[in-house]
């Protein structure tokens, strides 16, 4: 895929619902520069799997699934372009709710894991 060139990319699985659903095709632009809130195509290095999912931070860049609890952060991720017609506002509101709301699950998520040791240790 060069650089600059708009690329469609059809949609499989719920990570992006309710905004997009399996089915849908999106236009990326490759190599384009991302900004947070941008639904972005990364590649998974490791598992060589293509992915589309927000971008929720730049530094680091952390990428994110609108209905997904798994972060995507790490050498392993490769940005491979931006989809431009979903830039807005919005996006970036959406994605400091995202991230935002991720940092509460692992809190429950911690504290959750502490009762359950206290009562199997009692």
């Amino acid at each position: 895929m060069k650089t600059g060139l708009n690329q469609e990319i059809k949609i499989s699985g719920e990570s992006m619902l309710p905004q997009f659903k399996s089915g849908d095709t999106l236009c990326f632009t490759m190599g384009a520069t991302a900004r947070q809130g941008d639904i972005c195509l990364i590649k998974d290095s490791k598992s060589k799997e293509l992915i589309v999912h927000r971008l929720v931070s730049e530094a680091p860049l952390t990428f994110k699934g609108d209905n997904s609890l798994n972060i995507e952060q790490g050498e392993q991720y490769t940005l491979l372009g931006v989809s431009l017609e979903s830039r807005g506002k919005l996006n970036k509101t959406i994605a400091q709710i995202s991230i935002h709301y991720q940092f509460k699950v692992n809190r429950i998520k911690r504290v959750f894991c502490k009762i359950l040791m206290r009562v199997i240790s009692a």
